[in-house]
């Protein structure tokens, strides 16, 4: 396969950050005494992996950008801004796929994604085998329950993955991305909460996606995501080698 500048790092999951977090923990004991450590590390981890999801794309597009030079001049016209919000992140999943489609006319996204369930299921297995028998999994284990016990319409659904030409997600998992990745991401980076109550209010706690307000419900979503993209990046650099070096 076709070796581009940053496809080491664009490759490498970003679940590889959570293992990092896990084995920087490992010292740690199972018990209560460690859970004022709890926000801290998770939200540091958390943080750590929306920057990796980010400088991904922001990589895609450099890389897209140096064969193409028809993306080039579009792209150097345009911002993405962060590409930390579903808007930048699904402009650059309908750019990756029309670069696909330039090279193979009859590609569609449904070839690599046919089984939308068993993504999920493989990116949740990849999530619980990590995290359990770590003192993350104490901290995020009612979201772990809630993944196994919810109904299909609350949890993460295949029917909520749209993956055509383009879309990503369905609206209503747009929305959970927004409500429970992107905001939360806002928050942490720019310390949002330090002039904000420590506990939320009634009202927010009665809205029924406060139920999702977790660490192991974010991770999950951003994992889904990378998986998308780099299959889409791995298609990609497996077209280019059969085209000259630019187009």
């Amino acid at each position: 396969m076709i070796e581009l500048i940053h496809s080491r790092f664009i490759f490498a999951p970003i679940s590889d950050i959570l293992e990092e977090t896990i084995s920087a923990c490992s010292t740690l004991e199972l018990g209560i005494e460690n859970q004022p450590l709890s926000e801290y590390i998770l939200q540091t981890t958390f943080l750590k992996m929306t920057g990796a999801s980010e400088q991904k794309l922001k990589c895609i597009c450099w890389e897209m950008a140096s064969r193409d030079y028809g993306y080039r001049y579009e792209y150097l016209k345009k911002t993405h801004g962060e590409c930390s919000d579903y808007k930048d992140k699904n402009a650059i999943y309908k750019e990756l796929i029309e670069r696909i489609k330039n090279i193979d006319s009859k590609f569609q996204p449904s070839e690599l994604f046919d089984d939308k369930q068993k993504l999920i299921n493989n990116s949740k297995g990849l999530l619980y085998n990590i995290i359990t028998n770590s003192c993350i999994e104490s901290w995020v284990e009612r979201g772990m329950h809630l993944s196994r016990t919810t109904s299909p319409h609350d949890y993460i659904t295949a029917n909520q993955l749209k993956l055509d030409e383009n879309n990503i997600f369905e609206s209503s998992l747009i929305e959970s991305y927004i409500l429970i990745v992107y905001r939360h991401r806002n928050r942490c980076a720019h310390n949002l909460k330090s002039f904000q109550n420590n506990l939320p209010t009634l009202k927010t706690l009665e809205n029924p996606t406060y139920v999702f307000e977790n660490y192991f419900y974010r991770y999950l979503l951003l994992i889904i995501l990378d998986t998308i993209f780099v299959k889409l990046y791995e298609e990609y650099t497996r077209l280019l080698e059969s085209i000259p070096s630019t187009m």
